[in-house]
Parts: C-alpha cells; structure tokens; sequence
C-alpha cells in the first residue's frame, strides 16, 4: 500500500489489480450498505486476505490484538469515511436450493442486469466491455471469472450474495440491492 498509503508501494505497478488507497476511504468489501465497512468487514479481509489479488491471510501471522490495531491504524487515514456508525448489515437469509427453475431463473436476472457485458456469457470474464474496465483511480481491473470458484470477500453463498447487494466500490462491480428482489 506505500508508505503514503496511496496504493502506490514499490511492488503496486506489478500488482493486478493494485493495492487499495487507504486515505479515499473506499472499499471493495463491506457488508452493509454505506460507504465504509463494518469494524468486523475489515478485520475479515486483514485475517483472510483477499483471493486473487496479492493480499495475504494475517491470520496467524499476526496477534488478533496487532490485527486490531492495523484495522485502527487504517481507519485512521479516511476518518471522515467512519465518521458515523455503519448501519445494520445485510442479511442474507439461508441460500435456496439450486433447482433446475432457480438456475433458470438466475440466468433470467443475469441476462436482465447484463452481466455478461463484463463476466461474459460463460461468466470466465470475457464479456465484450471486460479488457475497457477501470478501477476508481483509472486502473485496468478485471472482472472475476466465475468459473474458478474464486469470489473477493468470500465463496460461501452468503458472501456472494452481499457481494451482489452491496457491490464493490471503488470497482465498476455496482449494487443491485435496489435493483433487484431478495429471490432474484
């Protein structure tokens, strides 16, 4: 992340996509809806890294007293991003079985919300506007190839589904938690 905290380390141009800029106050992984994560959104990824990019696990490395004194150190650089209390996170109840007509009805909203655009039709990451996307800072960022099994905040059906609700910030990923019912 840089001794300025910018994302802009020595390693950050060979990073893909590269680190986060801690003093925007923007983040990709959060379980509510507002602007900043939840205390425990950040202390998720600090002690689980974040699969793809080269963010480590620092669970285990590092005391949860240190993790919790990295999550405040961090917060620290955009203060008016955690300026107020998040609100209550999103609640994702217990994930439906996939049935032929779930699967159906979920390539239905896929289609709709034109997904494909940027994951492609077979969800690997090759839609037509995948090599033109920009992060935040103008960043090429890729978008994820589904058919690894490798989601940014967590692969259970709950961390998908958040991930779907709130979107990533900072990343053309938007929030359809206005745009779409909790069965779609």
């Amino acid at each position: 992340h840089g001794v300025s905290v910018k994302g802009d380390g020595e390693l950050a141009s060979f990073l893909y996509p590269r680190p986060r800029d801690f003093t925007r106050g923007t983040y990709k992984i959060r379980s509510v809806m507002d602007r900043a994560p939840t205390d425990t959104d950040l202390r998720r990824v600090i002690e689980n890294g974040m699969a793809g990019p080269a963010m480590p696990a620092w669970k285990g490395r590092l005391s949860d007293q240190e993790i919790s004194s990295v999550l405040s150190y961090i917060k620290a650089f955009a203060p008016d991003a955690f300026s107020t209390p998040p609100g209550r996170p999103v609640q994702a109840g217990e994930p439906p079985e996939p049935t032929p007509g779930r699967l159906a009805a979920g390539k239905s909203v896929y289609q709709k919300m034109q997904c494909a655009k940027c994951h492609g039709d077979r969800g690997v990451g090759d839609g037509p506007s995948a090599a033109a996307l920009r992060d935040d800072l103008g960043f090429p960022i890729p978008p994820a190839d589904f058919t690894l099994g490798i989601f940014k905040g967590g692969d259970g059906p709950r961390d998908i589904y958040t991930r779907f609700t709130t979107g990533m910030l900072g990343t053309p990923m938007p929030s359809f938690g206005d745009l779409l019912t909790d069965e779609e």
